[in-house]
């Protein structure tokens, strides 16, 4: 790692604003905390509706999901199990591959938002950014939540981990959008960073 760049109180307030405006958006974070809420066992079937359901609202490739299901209750079910950030990197393997976007999705939603942020390239991408990092794409889950937790104490502020999580998705599509804009994004990211309303723009302004 080398310099670093803070992260502005603005610049998280605006994420959050920009993210509020996003029915999709919105609609999945209830729609996970409407599951979380009705189904807080970790037993097989809630945990193959979460499995699911994560995977179909997010695209997160998880092909064989009765199989991810009987893992993950596997390892929750571990006495003695992990409870850092290891047991989402424990979690994330399945036929020698490491799911590792869809295992911090759930245990972001159905474990600990705070504990548990959301690993995926565009938050990635803007963790190294602020870091000053060498690399962008962290070679754990592991290594990402370390990467997190260095940024904290450069936002000014008293923001959640949700809210930072917001911010590094959001910043990071832009960043990429901006580079880019052939590249693969949503198309709510694209409809939103293409608004030419004054508020919009100007929260994307101080989005960067």
């Amino acid at each position: 790692m080398s310099s670093c760049h803070p992260v502005l109180p603005s610049q998280i307030e605006a994420a959050t604003e920009l993210w509020s405006t996003v029915d999709s958006w919105v609609g999945t974070d209830s729609a996970l905390n409407a599951l979380a809420q009705g189904f807080p066992e970790n037993d097989h079937d809630s945990i193959l509706l979460k499995v699911v359901t994560v995977n179909a609202l997010y695209s997160t490739n998880v092909y064989a999901v009765w199989r991810m299901a009987e893992h993950v209750h596997e390892v929750l079910a571990s006495p003695g199990g992990l409870n850092g950030p290891e047991l989402v990197d424990e979690m994330a393997k399945l036929d020698n591959r490491s799911h590792r976007s869809f295992a911090s999705k759930f245990a972001h939603f159905f474990l600990d938002k705070e504990r548990f942020p959301i690993l995926d390239q565009f938050a990635c991408q803007r963790l190294a950014h602020h870091l000053g990092a060498r690399k962008v794409w962290p070679g754990s889950y592991t290594e990402f939540h370390r990467w997190f937790e260095k940024l904290r104490p450069l936002c000014g502020g008293q923001f959640t981990n949700k809210g930072i999580d917001q911010y590094l998705w959001i910043a990071g599509m832009y960043s990429s959008w901006r580079a880019n804009r052939s590249g693969m994004l949503s198309k709510d990211a694209v409809r939103l960073f293409t608004l030419e309303d004054s508020r919009t723009q100007g929260l994307l302004a101080r989005l960067l």
